[in-house]
C-alpha cells in the first residue's frame, strides 16, 4: 500500500479510482486522509475485507504493468502446476485477494535465470537464422544453454537498445516490455501461467474463509463434491 497516498493525492477524483473509492463505508471516504487512515488501520489489524482488497489490486496494477513489480514463486511450485494440469487436474485459487489481483500475480511470474538464459539463447539462433536465410536450427536451446529449462511462449524479456542506442523491442505473445519516461528500467522477465488456473475464487464471489458455506459454494460452483479428488485448489 506504500503507493496509496501518491494515488490518493493525483487521482482522488478520477473515473478509474472512483469505484474503489465509493466500495468505502461514507464516513471512511469523505477525504483522502480519512480513507488513507482506515486502509492503514485494516491493514494494521489484518483485517480481511473485499474492498480493502479491491484497492490493493488496483494500485498493483500500474506496477505489474510497468514491470516495476514480478511474482516471486518458489522454484517447484510452477512445475509442479502444470504437473497437475497435464495430469487432467482442476486447478482453482480461493484467496481473501481479489480476483483481479490474483490474475495480476498469476500473470507476471517471475522466471529464473536459467530460464531467461534458456529464452535468450532461443531469440538468438532465430535471429541468426534469420539474418542469413538458413533454415531453422533444430537443436534445442537447452542443448547451448547448460542447465537452461524449458520456457513457455508467454516469456518475456524487457526491451532492449541496439548498437545504435535505438529501441529494439520484441515483445513475445502474452507478454510485455516496459519503458518509464523513455528510459528502460531493469525489470525481471516474466511468464503468464494464468492458463494453468480453471476457477479464481474471493471473499466476493464465494463468502469469507472462516464460513462453511464458502466452501460449499466453489463446490458447486466447480461441480465437484467436497471430498472431491479430481480438484487441486491453490488456498492462499
Amino acid at each position: 500500500m506504500s503507493a496509496l497516498p501518491s494515488v490518493l493525492a493525483t487521482q482522488w477524483d478520477s473515473p478509474e479510482l472512483q469505484p474503489y473509492r465509493d466500495a468505502f463505508p461514507p464516513e471512511h471516504r469523505a477525504t483522502p486522509e480519512a480513507l488513507q487512515a482506515h486502509v492503514e488501520d485494516l491493514t494494521r489489524r489484518d483485517v480481511k475485507i473485499a474492498y480493502l482488497k479491491n484497492l490493493q489490486g488496483y494500485l498493483w496494477e500500474t506496477g505489474y504493468k510497468t514491470g516495476a513489480y514480478s511474482t516471486p514463486l518458489f522454484p517447484d511450485v510452477a512445475p509442479r502446476l502444470k504437473s497437475w494440469k497435464d495430469q487432467g487436474l482442476k486447478l482453482a485459487i480461493y484467496s481473501s485477494g481479489s480476483v483481479f489481483a490474483q490474475k495480476l500475480l498469476f500473470g507476471h511470474v517471475r522466471l529464473r535465470e536459467a530460464e531467461v538464459g534458456e529464452k535468450r539463447a532461443r531469440r538468438e539462433v532465430e535471429d541468426a537464422n534469420d539474418a542469413d536465410g538458413a533454415a531453422p536450427d533444430l537443436e534445442p536451446p537447452s542443448k547451448k544453454v547448460a542447465g537452461a529449462a524449458h520456457v513457455d511462449a508467454s516469456v518475456t524479456e524487457a526491451t532492449t537498445e541496439n548498437k545504435d542506442g535505438a529501441e529494439n523491442e520484441k515483445p513475445q505473445p502474452g507478454a510485455f516490455a516496459s519503458t518509464v519516461k523513455g528510459k528502460q528500467p531493469e525489470t525481471a522477465a516474466t511468464e503468464d501461467l494464468q492458463y494453468l488456473i480453471s476457477d479464481w475464487y474471493d471473499t466476493t464471489n464465494a463468502g469469507l474463509k472462516t464460513e462453511a458455506g464458502s466452501y460449499e459454494r466453489i463446490a458447486e460452483a466447480m461441480e465437484v463434491s467436497l471430498r472431491s479428488s479430481s480438484l487441486a485448489a491453490c488456498r492462499y
